[in-house]
């Protein structure tokens, strides 16, 4: 998907971050909003579906947010809706690591990117880290294998495939979680102890957050 909202990578404080990230979200949800309205208009036809899906998102110039890119003019409705959800999980995040995580700024946060970067990395003054990524599945199975994807990213499994993926050097240093929703969490609560079988090394522990969104913070088995 298209960089709707650019990144923040110099550091910030969570609550600087969480700002910025909650003024792009509130602009694209009232440009999202208008184009939903307009989709609804659109009445039954053979080429319903042909019309709905190049309905755009119009993004006006007038009261932008700065990490709204200025060339991004328009863009697909399902693509900013769906970020838009990612981004709630993200704010959901940023919230509970101001209460919980005190100590912590944020040296980098992928707001609707994907790229080989963390969805959120934090630091303390000590130089202790704590790695989030974020995701809004939506039911409780996981067809794209994204809870390998997210894992893979934060360094507790390998590229390999099946039990290969099991195989790394050491556990990751720092604070890691995971940011999903809460129908995806109801699969995520039976890896909450090690499992030989489907986490020989990791095991979650469960943070509730909102009614939308749990964290679970992935540790190493001891």
């Amino acid at each position: 998907m298209s960089n709707l909202v650019e990144s923040l990578s110099t550091p910030h404080s969570i609550l600087e971050a969480l700002a910025k990230v909650r003024a792009a979200h509130a602009y694209l949800v009232q440009q999202g909003a208008l184009a939903v309205s307009s989709a609804a208009d659109l009445p039954a036809s053979p080429l319903w579906g042909t019309q709905i899906k190049r309905v755009p998102v119009i993004f006006p110039q007038s009261n932008r947010p700065k990490l709204i890119p200025a060339s991004i003019e328009k863009h697909n409705l399902t693509e900013v809706y769906n970020q838009c959800a990612h981004m709630e999980r993200l704010i959901d995040a940023l919230e509970w690591a101001a209460r919980e995580l005190p100590g912590y700024h944020v040296t980098n946060c992928q707001p609707t990117t994907s790229s080989k970067s963390n969805d959120l990395v934090l630091q303390n003054a000590a130089g202790e880290t704590a790695r989030f990524e974020v995701s809004d599945v939506v039911g409780k199975k996981d067809s794209n294998r994204k809870q390998d994807k997210e894992l893979k990213s934060l360094g507790v499994l390998s590229s390999g495939k099946g039990e290969a993926r099991f195989q790394i050097d050491r556990f990751p240093i720092g604070r890691l979680f995971l940011v999903v929703s809460t129908d995806f969490a109801h699969l995520l609560c039976n890896r909450t102890k090690v499992n030989p079988k489907t986490n020989p090394h990791y095991y979650y522990q469960k943070h509730p957050v909102s009614q939308w969104t749990v964290i679970f913070e992935v540790l190493p088995a001891k």
